[in-house]
């Protein structure tokens, strides 16, 4: 197989979703960096719903943005584990390729290979195996 054709066969076919804005005038009166952090959502629901009417704009906008932001939880997490499923049968056929799959230290072996080449790509990580595979076996 050739590098792009690796890439494309062990990648997930799912866009990467793209997080909801904070409403403008919700943005200036909560903290940034706060606002990404999950946990905090309950905090800001309090704050928004003592501070603003329910017939607000802010009030409104803050409930859209927090149904914006449960889908983009969701679509964030069935694109983590479709790319985990793609990389774990990525590593069962290179293993298999390269007949590392019943080494003792298979798991090792793979570990180092994709600390060397996972950020260049799932080519590189088959490389530095088939490099590893004819020291070892």
């Amino acid at each position: 197989m050739t590098p792009d054709e690796i890439e494309q066969k062990y990648k997930t076919k799912l866009p990467y979703p793209t997080r909801p804005e904070v409403p403008g005038k919700l943005k200036h009166q909560l903290k940034e960096r706060d606002i990404v952090n999950f946990s905090k959502i309950k905090e800001f629901d309090d704050f928004v719903e003592q501070t603003y009417k329910e017939t607000s704009y802010e009030y409104k906008d803050w409930k859209d943005y927090k149904a914006g932001l449960e889908k983009y939880r969701i679509a964030k997490e069935a694109y983590q584990e479709d790319q985990n499923l793609k990389e774990e049968q990525f590593r069962q056929d290179a293993l298999e390729e390269c007949g590392l799959l019943n080494h003792p230290k298979a798991s090792k072996i793979y570990s180092f290979a994709w600390e060397h080449g996972h950020s260049s790509g799932m080519y590189e990580v088959f490389y530095w195996l088939q490099e590893v595979a004819d020291l070892v076996s």
